[in-house]
């Protein structure tokens, strides 16, 4: 077992990280017909897919469910059919996935691996007033990677909107912490998402719920 953690977000929602193993199969996992659709896959997507399966199952405590996703990209938990009432998030980086699942509401995640290449990509998410709040700190990849991350947690909170990165705007985070808080809003439909934050030396992880 690789779970790093799970964390209660509330009492509704739970928080998972998962490291994978390098012997992790598809088939210590998945359903015989998901196994069946990732046989042509790279042995980083079935691994990718294993570990979700893997974290999923110790964070709901049911063995017997399907992943399956909506023509909007989202996630959603299927039993023998019928669609439960799990609302899921999923993200995956260099060896590791994440997972939100919640009961109640609408629910994100990223993560991604810390790295400068977010430095020479910044002009292509940024805003030209998220740069400038940015430039009256202390720029750093970490800084740059976390407004990445908020951008993609919001992007799939609202999968069925066709939002671009400059249509969502990040308030100023300010000081960084382990785990903070911080705004974004969605500026097609003028909703606000409180977007949660965790940082380690390898990880950047965001996440949000719709309220």
């Amino acid at each position: 077992m690789s779970t790093i953690y799970i964390k209660d977000i509330d009492q509704h929602t739970l928080l998972g990280l998962y490291s994978i193993d390098k012997d992790l199969r598809i088939e210590d996992a998945c359903p015989s017909a998901i196994c069946k659709e990732l046989q042509n896959k790279s042995m980083t997507r079935q691994q990718e897919t294993a570990a979700v399966y893997m974290l999923l199952r110790e964070m709901i405590g049911i063995q017997d469910f399907v992943i399956e996703h909506e023509y909007s990209g989202k996630p959603f938990i299927s039993i023998c059919g019928k669609t439960t009432n799990y609302k899921i998030g999923i993200s995956h980086t260099k060896g590791y996935v994440s997972v939100i699942v919640s009961t109640t509401q609408q629910v994100s995640v990223d993560i991604e691996y810390q790295s400068d290449r977010v430095q020479r990509i910044a002009s292509r998410f940024l805003r030209e007033d998220e740069m400038e709040d940015i430039n009256k700190s202390t720029p750093s990849s970490t800084l740059l990677l976390l407004y990445w991350c908020a951008k993609e947690t919001v992007y799939k909170l609202y999968s069925d909107v066709s939002l671009t990165f400059q249509r969502m705007k990040a308030s100023n985070i300010g000081t960084l912490r382990n785990e903070g808080e911080f705004a974004c809003k969605n500026l097609i439909n003028d909703a606000t998402v409180r977007i949660n934050y965790i940082l380690d030396n390898h990880l950047v992880l965001t996440y949000c719920k719709k309220e």
